[in-house]
């Protein structure tokens, strides 16, 4: 490469720059294209003698980008099908106009860096007489397709190719197949036009996410109402899950990183915000009628939203209280005569909506909570029946497991297993001052008539009790 100074007949040598532009951008004949060729007449322009032409260059350029770009607006619109065609046009675009800009890097430094030189008037912002910006060619040839093909069509042609990504996406969503690959290089090239710019995701967000996200909300607006008036709240979820998951694959397939949540967003505001009411009101039969599957989708949609599952914990809760209860309720004076069924009955039920809690909402902390809320209240209610006082009755359960000739027939280990629940219900008891009068009591009976079932069960027994609360002494 030449780096000596010369004259330059303008005309003659943007000519043959011309050519070389033209096979590039067709991509025809690239062989006998030369990058480096082309390099060192964008340098010879660019310092010709007496008078640099790098401006002229730079809007003779810009004229060849606007013809190619108002060819490919007429190629485009002499098709039924415009987003395929589209998509392959800018794909050649962008790899054209890509090379383009590596082969102008000198004269992209001439130009922006005059607009970055000390006491340059506002005017030489932009180039020469025209109203392209001091940007690089890249900058200036985003800004040529825009104008000249996405807003020329936008605003001639009733927006023919971003209706026709609409409605490609809407036959995807109903169905039907679809050539997605062209779709997505059609909407993302609205984030490339930008993404020189100091607003890069503007454009992508005006021409298509605004009324993509307006359409959705059209969209499923419309079939939530229908199908929540048609279908059982069962069937319901199950069409809003499988709805949320097709369109987080659709995200994927379409849109920019940027609008994934937003989407979705709009699709839970019509699936699941404006229902709540209905799928929280029938939880509770979900609960009673142990529909663990309808209980977990309940969960999985509600849990999206802001505030979505409090009327479910407060169901949830209600629920498990009112069937303790009743066991309390349904035991009468037995009670009195035999803790046992009181103990394990209660013990069977924590067990039950410990494991409901596992598998149906994840072990959800705020489930947890719900369960340990609705014990305390059942395992402290004496209102329901005035003998399940259950420090007394806690005690005596643990007296009958620890006596020597207990009468349960139970091996060891079924004893020791037993044991180990029954702390589940001790650590609910608000009065544990009682049952420590009560367990001492029936403990130091135990140890005087010598009818213990061994030292290292009570060991073992005293042993989890301080686990539950490490500052009292039994």
């Amino acid at each position: 490469m030449s780096l000596r100074r010369k004259r330059i007949d303008f005309d003659v040598a943007f000519d043959e720059f011309k050519r070389d532009l033209v096979k590039m951008f067709d991509f025809s004949g690239t062989d006998s294209v030369s990058g480096m060729g082309m390099y060192q007449l964008v340098y010879d322009i660019c310092n010709a003698v007496p008078r640099p032409f790098f401006e002229k260059l730079y809007c003779a350029i810009a004229e060849f980008l606007c013809e190619y770009a108002a060819g490919v607006r007429m190629a485009i619109l002499s098709h039924d099908e415009v987003v395929p065609i589209y998509a392959v046009y800018w794909k050649k675009y962008s790899i054209a106009t890509g090379y383009l800009n590596s082969i102008c890097q000198y004269l992209n430094g001439r130009i922006v860096n005059q607009r970055r030189v000390p006491g340059v008037s506002e005017r030489r912002v932009f180039v020469g007489q025209t109203n392209y910006p001091r940007q690089d060619v890249q900058a200036l040839a985003n800004q040529i397709w825009r104008d000249h093909v996405i807003l020329e069509i936008k605003h001639r042609k009733h927006n023919r190719i971003l209706y026709q990504i609409f409605e490609t996406i809407r036959q995807d969503r109903e169905g039907q197949s679809v050539n997605y690959s062209v779709v997505q290089e059609a909407i993302l090239s609205l984030v490339a036009l930008n993404s020189r710019t100091e607003h890069p995701l503007e454009l992508y967000i005006e021409e298509f996410e605004t009324p993509y996200i307006a359409q959705i909300k059209a969209y499923y607006g419309q079939e939530s109402n229908i199908k929540l008036s048609n279908c059982s709240i069962s069937q319901y979820m199950k069409s809003a899950i499988e709805r949320l998951a097709q369109e987080g694959v659709r995200n994927s397939r379409y849109c920019h990183a940027t609008s994934h949540a937003r989407i979705i967003q709009e699709c839970e505001t019509q699936y699941i915000s404006n229902h709540r009411t209905s799928i929280q009101t029938e939880f509770e039969r979900m609960i009673a009628n142990e529909r663990t599957e309808d209980c977990s989708m309940a969960y999985s949609l509600l849990s999206r939203i802001e505030d979505g599952i409090t009327p479910l914990l407060w169901s949830f809760e209600k629920y498990i209280t009112t069937v303790g209860k009743d066991i309390i309720l349904n035991l009468g004076t037995s009670i009195t005569k035999d803790p046992r069924e009181y103990v394990e009955k209660l013990i069977d039920l924590h067990t039950k909506y410990t494991q409901i809690c596992a598998k149906v909402f994840k072990n959800d902390a705020a489930f947890v909570a719900a369960v340990d809320k609705a014990f305390r209240t059942i395992v402290n209610d004496t209102a329901t029946n005035a003998a399940a006082r259950s420090p007394e009755v806690i005690a005596r359960y643990t007296d009958t497991m620890l006596r020597k000739k207990q009468k349960t027939g139970l091996s060891e280990s079924e004893i020791e297993d037993k044991l180990s629940r029954v702390v589940i219900l001790f650590k609910y008891i608000d009065d544990k001052d009682l049952f420590q009068k009560f367990y001492s009591r029936v403990l130091a009976k135990r140890l005087i008539f010598d009818s213990s079932l061994s030292a290292e069960a009570e060991a073992s027994m005293i042993s989890r009790l301080k686990e539950r609360i490490s500052t009292r002494k039994y």
